[in-house]
């Protein structure tokens, strides 16, 4: 695909977040600097978010970012179209597996107790 100027330096890339060692190794997204931030803002379904938390704790290191969108789908009362969504997989996730990231709280409460789209979603890897 052409170089846009107002993007130097940033290429975009299609994958699929169910594939995310595919699409990471396809791209040569394994190679790339650190560190690295990744933010999970596709289906915001279950499943998805639970592939893209796996993801993140196998290849993520120690102060990198995953910021998991979307989050406040519960408090709107959407999370039951997508089985949960983002905020069951966050739950689920980090009480089953403690030490692997740590909520953020700089950035989940920067505007007040989790005043934003993606609470308890900026995780920082341990």
């Amino acid at each position: 695909p052409e170089v846009d100027e107002r993007f130097d330096g940033i290429e975009f890339v299609q994958g699929n977040v169910m594939d995310m060692e595919g699409t990471f190794a396809k791209n040569n997204l394994f190679d790339l600097p650190r560190p690295w931030i990744l933010s999970e803002d596709s289906a915001h379904t279950f499943d998805a978010c639970m592939i893209v938390l796996e993801f993140a704790a196998k290849h993520l290191q120690p102060g990198e970012y995953l910021i998991m969108e979307d989050s406040v789908l519960e408090e709107l009362d959407l999370a039951d179209r997508f089985d949960g969504g983002p905020s069951r997989a966050l739950e689920e996730y980090l009480n089953a597996n403690p030490g692997v990231f740590e909520i953020d709280t700089n950035y989940c409460d920067m505007f007040g107790i989790n005043a934003t789209t993606n609470p308890n979603g900026y995780l920082r890897k341990l």
